[in-house]
Order: C-alpha cells, then structure tokens, then sequence
C-alpha cells in the first residue's frame, strides 16, 4: 500500500540511489547492516554488478510515496541494484539477522502456500501501514529455504500489491548476483547451487518471457 512517509535517500559515487525509511536495515561494508538513519558519507553500499563496496555521495531526507517491505525468502532484497535488507527496526529492536531468524515461519509459510498450496502471490495482499521502499516495481530471483535452492523469478507490482511469479531460471541458484539492464533484460550471475559454486550466468528476456544461457 502506498503512502506518502520520510524517507533517506543514499546516492552512491557510481549513481546509484536507493530510498528507504529511517529504521530499514541496508547492508554496508564492514558494519553489516545499519538503518537508514544511521547512514553517513563514510559508508560504502554493495551494488550488485560491482566487485567492490561502492561509497555514498550524498544523503538527503525527502517525503516522498513508498510502499511496504516484502519479505523475501533469503531476507535480503534488491532495490535499483543496491542490496538491502527486508526488515525494520521494529518495536522488537532486533537487529537484521534477529528478525530474520524471527520471520523464519512467515518465509516457511510463503513457500508452502505458494509452491505446495497454490496460494499464489494472494499472500501478500494483506494491508499493512508500515512503508519502507521508494520503488517501482521489484525483482527476486532464486535464493533457498530449508536447504532448497530455488530457481523461481518474481516480481512485485506497487500498483497491484501483488507478486507475479514469471517464470524459472534455468539453473537454481542462491548468493547470485542479479542485474537489471538497460535494455530491460535481468542478467543472474554466479552463486552457489546445490553441491558447488556457480561460474555461470543467464538472461531473462521479457519480449520472450524466458531465461537463456548467457555467453
């Protein structure tokens, strides 16, 4: 649901920008995870297609309109390429790896009902007041549950409040690195699958609404 909240928006050296509430986690180098709130100009942010932890360039507080957090099976969420948590510093006052720990039975649930129980993306259209994101629409791919690693590809819409599972990759994979190009394709790097590392990658075209094997 959206709504209009106050938000800090980090922009990196490499132009990269992110928008969050002040008590979302986003993870940083060194620190792990801190709120926004907590952001300064000495952090520096992971971005996916980057070898290296990216400093930020500047920080600004804006009212802007947000949406919910999602929470993903891993924990953790891409938002313009930027890796960042699923979780807030809550009434709880746990830290990210503490709630995530905590949701552990929500993320059971969501894989049951949606990949046993046919539940669909029905399951996030609870209404919720707490807003955390400043996005369009947002991606997930893979990941892993109860040592299940998982080939799935979805995506969340703002403007439904729904999640679409499009389609699988070609391979599962989880700890991958996943990149929206400017021609609109997702590029799925690396990871690790069931028993080894992955050194390959992969391409989802949405005109063909289907994963390939990159070269």
């Amino acid at each position: 649901m959206n709504r209009t909240a106050l938000f800090y928006t980090a922009t990196t050296v490499s132009g990269h920008q992110i928008s969050i509430t002040p008590d979302h986690y986003i993870r940083v180098e060194n620190n792990g995870y801190v709120t926004a709130s907590q952001l300064t100009l000495n952090h520096s942010l992971f971005v996916t297609h980057l070898n290296h932890p990216v400093r930020i360039r500047s920080i600004k507080k804006e009212f802007k309109a947000g949406l919910f957090h999602p929470i993903t099976l891993a924990g953790t969420i891409l938002v313009n390429d930027i890796f960042a948590s699923c979780y807030c510093l809550d009434n709880l006052h746990g830290t990210h790896y503490e709630e995530h720990h905590l949701y552990a039975p929500f993320r059971l649930w969501y894989y049951v009902a949606k990949y046993y129980l046919g539940f669909g993306s029905e399951v996030y259209d609870m209404p919720r007041d707490d807003i955390h994101w400043a996005i369009g629409k947002v991606l997930v791919t893979g990941g892993e549950t109860n040592g299940d690693v998982l080939a799935s590809y979805e995506i969340y819409d703002p403007l439904t409040g729904k999640w679409n599972n499009v389609t699988s990759m070609t391979d599962e994979r989880s700890q991958h690195t996943t990149t929206l190009l400017k021609s609109g394709k997702v590029l799925a790097t690396g990871g690790a699958g069931y028993t080894r590392s992955m050194d390959t990658s992969e391409i989802y075209d949405p005109s063909t609404g289907k994963w390939n094997p990159s070269a």
